[in-house]
């Protein structure tokens, strides 16, 4: 596997926002996509750390994936979110260490566990998540969209 940086993206930048629109495709249709509003609403989150990765000493970026946390009764929650692989780099070791990374950062945020979820067709995801730790959590996902 070649160098990769892995950053936080702490202020609006069109590069960046370009470049993670393109990897969401992966995950969801255009119109889901975020806007710059969105976007920038992201990176100021309190709750929200939005990270991409790039090889080393190169402007190309490989990856990206989100931290978002909140507080509940039961406990504070941490979620690692859209982790996306640019699909010329998969395979080559970089998901393993966006994941790494991601779980390290959240370790130190605190919490009891962390949780990530992903679609069953992505079964090389899936794979990489319980290689490193994550075990399948038997529970139902409900979704009510809104109007």
């Amino acid at each position: 596997m070649r160098s990769i940086e892995i950053t936080r993206v702490t202020e609006f930048d069109q590069e960046a926002f370009d470049v993670i629109s393109k990897l969401l495709l992966d995950l969801v249709s255009k119109d889901q996509l975020p806007n710059k509003q969105q976007f920038t609403e992201l990176i100021n989150s309190q709750n929200s750390e939005l990270y991409i990765a790039r090889i080393t000493g190169t402007n190309k970026t490989v990856g990206t994936f989100t931290i978002g946390t909140y507080q509940i009764p039961t406990g504070k929650r941490i979620w690692i979110e859209d982790v996306v692989v640019d699909t010329e780099q998969r395979g080559k070791g970089i998901g393993r260490a966006l994941i790494d990374f991601a779980v390290e950062r959240c370790e130190a945020m605190g919490g009891k566990d962390t949780r990530l979820t992903s679609r069953t067709k992505r079964v090389a995801a899936n794979k990489l998540y319980q290689s490193v730790g994550f075990e399948r959590h038997m529970t139902n996902v409900y979704r009510r969209k809104h109007s």
